[in-house]
């Protein structure tokens, strides 16, 4: 149970064995929801595994993503560019809104309010953490050292890049100075991408104490027992989650997702028809309710949801549907 892709047995964590749970890809048991980055194993850097300056000088050749540095869960910030800045970017036949290459960053580091907002363009829209962390690196300087924020987005550039050790370092350096929910939760990432899945536990029990009815911080340590078939753990976690939010739709599909692999298909059935009554509406949640039914010998009901199901299923999903 210290690594990620040596999780637990069933007999250990307390679950269903494997022959019994399906596994992912990566060797995971797999969840009641489907979270981006969990299906496949990612590759690390080079710094990561060997700590030598190499990763460094990889990480730091190219310019922005898709070139020399590791795959992270940066493709998905893409949809944070606005329509508006997008059309500035050709659509509408005009140039870069901002040539980030021409700029002094010096210059704007020392110039707060806009050192923020063009670290959120260049990161968020222009994709490029490399100028991002140059940029982040003078504003720390210009700050003396003593900003917290800057030293959380040092940490978020040196993640992107793929250099884990030096993000741990920023991360700290920032909770040193400003305790936030946010950074714990960055904190814990790096952990988990290091594959260090019991310090990444530490940090967010540790922040749990500071902030109890952190929703996001419960949900990080049930992820990470799920992560480690630690189900005991997992399903106490994900019922505090629910305690605080009873509208929290991963906490409910995990917890119907363990019922039913527990061979309680009557309590899964609770918990997917909560997802009903909250409005997901997916072929998925329709064919675990009437698997649900099926086991639970209500074969009337199982009948009409496998029909629901085929009629929201795509061609790609109507052969996964149990009929």
């Amino acid at each position: 149970g210290t690594s990620l892709s040596r999780p637990m047995t069933g007999a250990v964590g307390g679950g269903v064995s494997a022959g019994v749970r399906p596994t992912s890809a990566s060797g995971r048991p797999t969840t009641g929801f489907a979270r981006p980055g969990t299906g496949s194993a990612r590759p690390g850097s080079s710094s990561a595994r060997s700590g030598s300056s190499a990763g460094v000088a990889a990480a730091m050749a190219g310019a922005r993503p898709g070139t020399s540095r590791p795959m992270t869960s940066f493709g998905r910030l893409v949809r944070l560019g606005t329509a508006s800045l997008a059309s500035a970017m050709g659509v509408a036949g005009g140039g870069p809104f901002i040539v980030v290459d021409k700029l002094d960053l010096r210059k704007y580091a020392e110039r707060p309010a806009l050192a923020r907002a063009l670290f959120e363009y260049i990161m968020y829209h222009d994709h490029n953490p490399k100028k991002a962390l140059e940029l982040a690196a003078h504003a720390t300087v210009a700050n003396d050292y003593s900003d917290w924020w800057w030293k959380e987005r040092l940490g978020k550039c040196y993640f992107q890049l793929g250099l884990y050790r030096d993000a741990e370092k920023q991360f700290r350096s920032a909770l040193a100075l400003q305790d936030t929910v946010l950074c714990q939760l960055e904190l814990a990432r790096v952990y988990l991408r290091l594959d260090q899945p019991n310090a990444a536990l530490e940090v967010y029990a540790k922040a749990a104490e500071s902030f109890p009815a952190e929703v996001a911080l419960i949900v990080g340590q049930a992820r990470t027992c799920d992560a480690l078939n630690d189900a005991i753990k997992a399903v106490g976690h994900y019922k505090r989650v629910l305690s605080l939010d009873a509208t929290h739709a991963e906490a409910i599909a995990s917890l119907a997702a363990h019922h039913f692999y527990t061979d309680q298909p009557e309590l899964a059935l609770r918990f997917y028809r909560r997802l009903l009554q909250l409005g997901v509406q997916s072929t998925e949640v329709w064919n675990n309710l009437g698997l649900c039914c099926f086991y639970a010998s209500q074969y009337d009901l199982c009948l009409t949801a496998f029909e629901r199901a085929l009629m929201l299923a795509t061609d790609a999903q109507a052969g996964d549907v149990w009929d």
